[in-house]
């Protein structure tokens, strides 16, 4: 699957509407204010966001945070293109540093009701490594 990432930048930060809008994602990314939300991510350093486009369609986003060679991340897909492939793809270019980030290890948080999460990301080799608050930490060790 063709993916294509944008950067959030003040000119398209618009598409946050169109993905908050959505309840399958709101289920699980909760986001009070998003001005302040924007604001945090254009301006905080070892912050990536990423729009994230199939064939020209908005499909989802992708949020790193990196911190001593660790890059903590959620990922957001539209309802309508899930179980489509585009978290494998996302989480497959992740694996493969396409985007060129200095770490040594991934980990993601999944509430533990997201079945569908934690079977993708098993399927993509993260290894459970606890439980903290109802959310299940998933790691994954670059090679």
């Amino acid at each position: 699957m063709k993916i294509q990432y944008i950067d959030l930048n003040r000119d398209n930060k618009t598409y946050f509407d169109i993905l908050k809008s959505d309840q399958s994602i709101n289920r699980y990314i909760h986001v009070d204010d998003i001005k302040i939300y924007v604001d945090y991510l254009l301006k905080t350093p070892n912050v990536k966001y990423k729009f994230i486009f199939h064939n020209g369609v908005l499909v989802g986003a992708l949020h790193i945070e990196t911190t001593e060679k660790v890059g903590t991340f959620s990922i957001e897909i539209l309802g309508e293109f899930q179980r489509r492939g585009v978290g494998y793809q996302i989480l497959t270019d992740l694996k493969q540093n396409k985007f060129e980030l200095d770490i040594n290890a991934y980990i993601v948080y999944i509430e533990s009701d997201n079945v569908n999460s934690i079977k993708l990301f098993e399927k993509s080799e993260f290894i459970l490594d606890g439980i903290q608050d109802n959310l299940l930490k998933y790691v994954y060790i670059m090679r």
